[in-house]
């Protein structure tokens, strides 16, 4: 069984970003586990003391990066890197969506983003095991075409640096090895069904 703990210490926020609707969905959602407020506070201290033990029953974690120091960040990608977990990262002060998919599936995102993008379809699909990718949060059933394209950046930039190399050979474990011509012609396909 696949299991969520969203860590939200602004829980203004959700009301914020969603309708009294949503956030009654979002707190009925099986097998995700929402921390608010001193049980919020709790956890991220423990966080910040290195503590990762709350996280074992969880397969994705989900926490505002702000709320957690330096020692708080390590110790939680620390926990999802060795035990191959999922982890979404959001904050009000990130512009630009990161993901990294090296050793375990990451994510770094816009608060916004986050709660006004296809959350409730990617947590009801990664309750279900049926996620492939964790860009499916901000893509949804596009996130291959978002690969695609940067993939393709990637070959027409021409040399490549280790790091960059390094994220062009996951990105062909997932979309396998393309000819620009052809990843050209793919992602004129996709772009056509949107």
């Amino acid at each position: 069984m696949k299991k969520i703990l969203l860590l939200e210490d602004r829980p203004g926020r959700q009301m914020q970003y969603l309708d009294p609707e949503k956030i009654k969905k979002l707190k009925t959602t099986k097998d995700l586990k929402i921390l608010l407020g001193n049980d919020c506070r709790y956890m991220i201290d423990k966080l910040n003391h290195a503590d990762d033990s709350e996280l074992n029953d969880f397969t994705l974690i989900i926490i505002h990066r702000s709320a957690l120091s330096n020692v708080g960040i390590d110790t939680v990608t620390n926990h999802c890197k060795v035990n191959n977990k999922y982890l979404v990262f959001f904050s009000g002060g990130i512009s630009q969506s990161l993901f990294s998919s090296q050793s375990f599936q990451y994510l770094l995102l816009n608060s916004k983003d986050f709660y006004q993008s296809n959350m409730f379809n990617f947590l009801d699909k990664f309750i279900k095991g049926e996620i492939e990718h964790i860009t499916e949060l901000i893509y949804g059933n596009n996130w291959k075409l978002n690969l695609m394209l940067n993939y393709r950046q990637l070959l027409l930039k021409g040399e490549l640096g280790r790091t960059e190399e390094e994220f062009k050979e996951n990105i062909e474990k997932l979309i396998g090895k393309l000819p620009l011509e052809e990843l050209n012609k793919k992602i004129k396909t996709k772009i056509t069904l949107i």
